[in-house]
């Protein structure tokens, strides 16, 4: 497995900064340069599936908004 993500039946698209979140694959290349809890808080989980943790941080309605708006694609490795 390498950087490049499966998307929307087996569409190859090089995506290097990513989260998956409930399937959904989440560009995160400019927001993590202003999200509020930092850079870091998103580089330190690139790749990863943060689902359980974005629930688990509590975010208010404008973050769930945001999170929305960076939908890439769909996680078709399941």
């Amino acid at each position: 497995y390498n950087s490049k993500v499966y998307v929307n039946f087996f569409k190859t698209i090089p995506l290097k900064e990513y989260l998956i979140f409930d399937g959904y694959i989440l560009d995160v290349k400019r927001w993590k340069k202003v999200h509020p809890g930092s850079e870091k808080a998103i580089t330190g989980h690139l790749k990863e599936d943060v689902s359980k943790l974005f629930r688990f941080i509590k975010h208010s309605d404008y973050s769930w908004a945001v999170l929305q708006s960076l939908k890439y694609g769909v996680d078709d490795r399941r």
